[in-house]
């Protein structure tokens, strides 16, 4: 019944000249999503189009601020869909979650040799983190409960270059942040003093649906087709010609 459903919800659309899924995502996150002018390219922008393209809906990608701004957009169904994210429990207030689709390792960076074992091993330094960005539940709570109590400091910066220059400055001893992207950066002869001292995880990537976008009810579309490229490879193709693209 859902799907006869939804093919009725795709045929009247289809009847809109104007219809098309607004899409964007984190501006600084490569090769998931980054900016490249005025979109917002990478794995998931590439993932969401295809998907888009195969279902019959025109889609658009673009650049919409920062992380925050992109988020609060879609809490106001401005941006239907965001291209990837990981599920917190506020996120799943405003937004509908699809099927995880990559596997993303997060990284602590410093410029000093750092022996990291678990999250406890960051009490008693200043963790130098971007605005808005999640780094897992676990890791999101012990900052946030050490924090409270005084065990340690979370320094917020609004890009990643921010934060690394907070390192190089010493108003930050470590930074978390994306391992593929972190690394990427850092290859900068302005930053080659940084360095990757662990992976202190990983978090799955979902597409975040607007609770109050009009095309919610192509969710479960959207589910169907990851799981159908995971399983044929095209998941892996687009993975690896992005990360190419990317410079990875």
């Amino acid at each position: 019944m859902k799907s006869i459903l939804v093919l009725v919800f795709l045929a009247l659309l289809a009847g809109s000249v104007s219809a098309e899924v607004v899409m964007s995502g984190h501006p600084d996150w490569s090769p998931v999503m980054y900016r490249e002018g005025d979109n917002i390219v990478g794995i998931g922008p590439n993932l969401a189009t295809m998907i888009m393209d195969d279902i019959g809906l025109n889609s658009t990608c673009k650049y919409a601020g920062s992380w925050q701004d992109v988020q609060e957009l879609g809490k106001k169904g401005s941006v239907d869909l965001i291209v990837a994210a990981y599920a917190t429990e506020d996120r799943k207030e405003s937004f509908f979650y699809s099927e995880p689709y990559f596997e993303d390792p997060i990284g602590l960076f410093s410029i000093k040799s750092f022996a990291y074992k678990n999250h406890y091993d960051l009490a008693g330094h200043k963790i130098a983190v971007t605005r808005g960005d999640s780094y897992g539940k676990d890791m999101d709570e012990f900052l946030s409960v050490f924090s409270k109590d005084g065990l340690l400091t979370v320094n917020e910066y609004a890009t990643i270059e921010d934060a690394l220059i907070s390192l190089q400055s010493g108003e930050s001893d470590l930074l978390l942040y994306s391992s593929y992207s972190g690394q990427k950066t850092i290859s900068s002869d302005r930053f080659k003093n940084v360095k990757e001292v662990a992976v202190v995880g990983s978090q799955p990537f979902h597409m975040l649906m607007s609770k109050k976008s009009k095309y919610v009810e192509v969710l479960p579309l959207i589910n169907n087709f990851i799981e159908l490229y995971k399983n044929n490879g095209e998941l892996d193709k687009i993975i690896n010609s992005t990360e190419k693209h990317a410079g990875f």
